[in-house]
Parts: structure tokens; sequence; C-alpha cells
């Protein structure tokens, strides 16, 4: 399980949307208790595992993953596993029949009352207070710290016939400016160089237009996703080859080592126009001593498809 599959929870909506009176607030999640946080498995007690419900590839990692946890759970490894996010509230229901191993399942609006849920089943000791939970819950993934994704607001209220984002998060509700600044802030002090701010998770491709009647044959689909990505690549391939020459500010990902080093490139890092998880990568020619999280000033020299080569410059 990756620290990147934790879950990010927007405390505060605000503004308020149309039509509704400026003095309404919308709930918080205020935590009674205190917990101590950690993006690692191994050696906790309990493991929180944040599902997605958007895609059926996405229901399938999910359920995995849980697998994997109530395995730990069943080998002694840990005391407790819940699960939250999407697919448990879109399916608590059958959840719960079908994976009894898990201690909770719980929607967002219900995790202000985990740590109380948990002592009551006596999974963690009475009257103990863990110092230090997080507002709002984020752990620095533990493979790249220096960066780190800003949510400013969570739900949508466009209430698509083909979308089910409005149904399992909720209407749109944004984060204080306060609040932002004051977490941006943090997370500066704790090392990250990168701050991605997003909003809703539109790039899980949460639709409902797989359930919808009349579908088209797969055969026909996975023809017409496969003409859409040969245009792509051609599309991406000429934006990239104009970037050839140019001089950009990169930020260094990953340093190539043992079994994935390269002959060719020596790290791996991403341009101001490479968002991390989402567009493509820049790799490094061998050439200057480079750490982890370090910003350095890059050629960019080749092209590939979906990503770029490049080499470090004074």
């Amino acid at each position: 399980m990756k620290s990147g599959d934790l879950p990010v929870f927007p405390l505060a909506p605000e503004p308020v949307r149309p039509g509704v009176a400026p003095t309404v607030r919308a709930q918080t999640h205020e935590f009674e208790e205190f917990a101590r946080v950690t993006g690692e498995a191994e050696g906790v007690d309990v493991v929180i595992v944040n599902t997605c419900g958007f895609i059926e590839a996405a229901k399938e990692q999910s359920v995995e993953t849980i697998l994997e946890a109530c395995g730990m759970k069943a080998a002694g490894r840990l005391k407790a596993v819940v699960a939250v996010g999407c697919m448990v509230r879109r399916y608590k229901d059958e959840l719960v029949a079908e994976i009894p191993e898990v201690d909770l399942f719980m929607g967002l609006t219900e995790l202000q009352g985990l740590i109380p849920a948990l002592r009551e089943r006596k999974l963690l000791p009475e009257g103990e207070r863990v110092p230090v939970m997080e507002r709002p819950l984020r752990v620095l993934a533990t493979e790249t710290p220096h960066t780190s994704f800003l949510k400013i607001s969570e739900g949508c209220d466009h209430t698509c016939a083909f979308c089910a984002i409005p149904l399992m998060r909720g209407l749109h509700r944004s984060q204080p400016m306060n609040a932002l600044i004051a977490e941006a802030k943090s997370l500066g002090e704790a090392g990250v160089r990168e701050l991605n701010i997003i909003s809703q998770y539109t790039t899980e491709e949460g639709t409902l237009a797989a359930d919808m009647p009349d579908q088209l044959p797969e055969p026909l689909k996975m023809e017409r996703m496969n003409e859409l990505m040969d245009l792509q690549r051609e599309i991406s391939f000429d934006r990239n080859l104009n970037q050839v020459g140019s001089v950009k500010h990169l930020l260094l990902d990953r340093i190539l080592q043992g079994d994935e080093s390269d002959e060719e490139f020596m790290a791996i890092g991403r341009t101001e126009g490479q968002a991390i998880d989402v567009d493509g990568v820049t790799n490094l020619l061998h050439g200057a001593e480079l750490k982890k999280g370090e910003m350095v000033r890059v050629e960019i020299v080749d092209a590939l498809e979906y990503d770029l080569i490049g080499k470090v410059v004074a």
C-alpha cells in the first residue's frame, strides 16, 4: 500500500453556493480525539484504506488493497482495518456483507467518529491521548516527500446524468483561504518544494456512462479508444518536439539506482508543465551529481511520445 493512497479531507465548505444564505455553514470535520498518522503500513495499529468507486479498475484495486490489509490483520501485523471513501459511500451494504473482516466502513462525513469508534471496539486504549492527527488528514509520500497536493475543494454541484461525483463526493465545498495558506506554510516547513493545486478528482474518470443502456460492443469501444490514443500520441509527440532546445526548471523526483539504473539516463524529474502522476516526465542524461528534491535547470535535447529528455545546464 502506498502513502499516496491516503485521503485528504476538506474541513469547511466556503463560499456558500448560490441560493443558500451566507449564514448557513456546512458541516466541518472536528476530530474529538487525536491519532498519529503515518504513510507506512508496517508497525501500525490501524490501516485506513481510501477507496475509489468511479471505474471498474479502481474498484478492483480498492478491494485488493482492502484484502491485503485484512491479510496483514489475520497475520497479527495490525489490529484493525478501516475502509473509507467513494466506494464505501456507494456500496457500503454490499462491502459489509462481502468483507466482514473489515472492522469499520465509514463515509467521508463519518470520519470525525473514527477514533471513538475504534476505542468502542477496544482497538485503541481508552483514555490515552495520542498526538498528533493532522488537519486535514495528509501524509507526505515517502517516495517524493518534496511534492504534495493541496486540495482546495471537494464535490460538485453539477448533477450530470453520466457522472457519479455528486453521488459519491457530495455537493461542492471549498477550503477557506486562511486554512489553505496555513496548510501550504506547514507543508513548506516540512520540506515540500512543489504544491499541486487540485479540486475534485476529475482525473478519476468518474462516470455513470458504463451502466447506461444500449452499450456498444466491447471490440468497437476498444477500436475507437485505440484510434483516439493513436491520434493523441501524435499530438503529444509534436508538442514535445517543439520543446527541444528550450531551457526549463526541473524538480528532481528520482535518482535511478540498482535495478532501475539506465546506461543512458541517471534520473527522472518534471518541468513546470509536467504535473505529477498526470503528465509525462523528463529523463535526465548522465552528468552532474544530483539529489532528489533538488531544483535544477535543464536543456531539453530530445523528445519521446509522452516524455522529454534533458541534460543539466549551469
